[in-house]
């Protein structure tokens, strides 16, 4: 069968509607195996992708679409995935995405409770608490904090001192044995910064001027 947007779809003796074959998911579903079948420069052919093919298997052949758009050409063609299902890839270097968008596609899979499994590696990531499957989680929110950040300049690091707590640094520095690598260590935070803090407030929190701050360090730099 050809379905829109350039994607054809095969199907081994498991019918549209999951009512018979197979094993079934917890609402009474067939659970079906998606092989995705895509080509990508210095990958396995689609030939060679073939001959992992079960009879029960359901093949995708992808055309110009890509892995994060599998669901939603299933959805279209009838057949959505279901909890319980599995996609099955070659290979990574067998799908046209940057790692970051792979990760993504892989995360959302997973969250839709579809197992993964990577043939040539030999390795099967299935949702829920598996190692394979918090990584992937785990880089889906890396992703989205970096993200966010790049949209949200304003979000990005806050200062690691406010000038409020000058006064209180400076008498800290002013104590008997006290070094500015030892309140450095107190407050977290390395030598240089803890300079860098004092070039830019003065003892009430303001900013210094551009004279003041050299006086500043030099006063403070006698460890």
């Amino acid at each position: 069968m050809l379905l829109r947007h350039n994607v054809s779809l095969r199907r081994w003796a498991i019918p549209r509607d999951r009512s018979s074959l197979g094993p079934r998911n917890n609402e009474g579903l067939c659970l079906t195996t998606v092989v995705f079948l895509a080509e990508a420069p210095g990958s396995a052919s689609l030939e060679e992708q073939k001959e992992g093919l079960g009879p029960d298997d359901l093949a995708v052949f992808a055309g110009n679409k890509s892995l994060a758009q599998l669901s939603d050409l299933l959805y279209q063609a009838g057949s959505p995935l279901q909890a319980g299902d599995r996609v099955k890839i070659h290979d990574f270097n067998c799908i046209s995405l940057t790692t970051d968008m792979m990760v993504r596609a892989l995360t959302k899979l997973l969250s839709e409770g579809v197992t993964i499994e990577v043939v040539a590696a030999g390795v099967v990531i299935e949702p829920g608490s598996a190692p394979a499957a918090l990584l992937l989680a785990g880089l889906e929110r890396h992703y989205r904090h970096l993200h966010a950040l790049k949209a949200n300049p304003e979000k990005k690091r806050q200062p690691v001192i406010k000038p409020e707590q000058m006064p209180a640094i400076r008498k800290r520095l002013s104590a008997p044995g006290a070094t500015a690598a030892s309140v450095a260590q107190e407050l977290g935070i390395g030598r240089s910064t803890l300079f860098r803090y004092l070039e830019r407030f003065g003892d009430d929190g303001g900013l210094n001027r551009p004279h003041q701050a050299k006086k500043g360090r030099s006063q403070n730099a006698g460890d």
